[in-house]
């Protein structure tokens, strides 16, 4: 993922300086990164950002490259669930897990987390799921909530399944 923030005023704006850009970058080599944005910037535009690479230009010259990272946030999820003992596998609670995993690992940079996204997720994953009967999400341990989690452009949501508790239950609807 890259998203570039480009200032075009005289001023600075936020942490980017006049006539300047700033690259937010996920993922990638910083040796790599810095090379491309040199190659791909305008000669004379600044470049902002938490990481700093010196580089060298055609003429051996050296130029400082910046660019950041997103910040990652973690979350925590606290799922209870009825389950249809025929059909939910036996290592269910851990599909579920994985799925939750998945589901984040595909959101793009600065969307938040919802909690009801986050139980579409379980059902389309694994079979048997009768009823998510309750999700709390949170950015710390033992959540106690299924209210949205906002991010910026310059976050992410980083789900792992150590931070995932399931319990499930057998049920019938």
């Amino acid at each position: 993922n890259v998203i570039v923030f480009e200032n075009t005023t005289d001023a600075t704006v936020g942490t980017i300086g006049p006539h300047g850009i700033e690259v937010l970058v996920e993922g990638g080599v910083d040796t790599a990164i810095a090379d491309a944005i040199k190659g791909a910037k305008a000669a004379g535009i600044a470049t902002f950002g938490t990481t700093l690479l010196t580089r060298a230009l055609s003429n051996g010259n050296p130029v400082d490259i910046r660019f950041s990272r997103p910040t990652s946030v973690n979350i925590w999820v606290t799922v209870s669930l009825l389950k249809d003992a025929a059909n939910y596998p036996l290592d269910g609670d851990e599909k579920v897990k994985a799925a939750l995993v998945a589901y984040g690992d595909t959101r793009e940079l600065g969307r938040d987390v919802v909690a009801s996204a986050l139980s579409g997720a379980i059902f389309k994953a694994v079979p048997g799921v009768l009823d998510v009967t309750i999700l709390r999400i949170g950015t710390a341990p033992s959540p106690g909530s299924n209210v949205t989690i906002p991010f910026s452009i310059r976050e992410r949501a980083d789900f792992d399944t150590s931070r995932i508790v399931v319990s499930s239950f057998n049920g019938s609807l």
